[in-house]
């Protein structure tokens, strides 16, 4: 007589073998994600030939690359459709890329749905740019100010306006949906959100490439923030 495994043990097998393979294969993510975000690139980037700073905040969720509105070296508002009315109170602008309805959708991860995170990471969905205007920066826990030199300054510029698409015209593209606050917009961006390349990963090779310290790849906003936290000490 050949003796046969209850019913619910063959049910309960069916069940838990992907849900073992999908925790399976999120641990290794983590894993493969913890160790590359600890190794740094760029190193010895910081000298004494530092002559401006740029910020790197994070709301916890997305990671944003902040810069002055306008000087020598840019004039953002020629390029971004930020209300002339507060364009003489807004002294900088903070950069974020990333997947548009993830953006839109979740500012705070207590916005988090499982049908947008879902799509962001699985499905090939239109990416947008972040753009808010702010009145002034000021450092803390999730903000930190950063020395960059003249040329590291620049190459970030071309990182940011290299992210954005453009029309015929040679404009980038204004996405007409509610943003998280009253003045901060979206915009149409190149390339596609996925798992290994994130919002966060865009600020880390918009580092990586302008030649700063920065990891050398990281999925999460925690492994560009701790390559920089001891700068909130040395610059005041």
């Amino acid at each position: 007589m050949i003796w046969k495994k209850p019913a619910y043990k063959r049910i309960l097998r069916i069940v838990l073998t992907p849900v073992t393979i999908f925790l399976g294969a999120l641990v290794l993510y983590l894993v493969l994600a913890l160790i590359p975000s600890l190794i740094p690139v760029n190193r010895k980037s910081l000298s004494q030939q530092n002559q401006k700073y740029i910020y790197l905040a994070t709301n916890g969720v997305h990671a944003d690359i902040v810069l002055p509105a306008t000087d020598s070296a840019v004039d953002w508002f020629k390029s971004l459709d930020i209300d002339t009315l507060i364009q003489p109170y807004v002294k900088f602008i903070s950069f974020g890329w990333g997947d548009k309805q993830f953006y839109i959708n979740t500012p705070e991860w207590s916005d988090l749905k499982f049908d947008v995170a879902f799509q962001a990471v699985f499905l090939k969905g239109q990416s947008a740019m972040h753009v808010s205007p702010h009145r002034n920066i000021s450092e803390g826990k999730n903000v930190i100010k950063i020395p960059v030199s003249e040329k590291q300054y620049l190459k970030l510029i071309e990182f940011i306006q290299k992210s954005f698409e453009e029309n015929k015209a040679g404009n980038f593209i204004k996405i007409d949906v509610k943003g998280h606050g009253k003045y901060d917009l979206f915009y149409v961006a190149k390339r596609t959100y996925n798992l290994f390349y994130t919002c966060n990963t865009w600020v880390n090779d918009g580092f990586k490439s302008s030649g700063m310290k920065a990891c050398l790849w990281t999925p999460s906003d925690k492994g560009v923030l701790h390559m920089y936290k001891k700068l909130q000490k040395k610059y005041p």
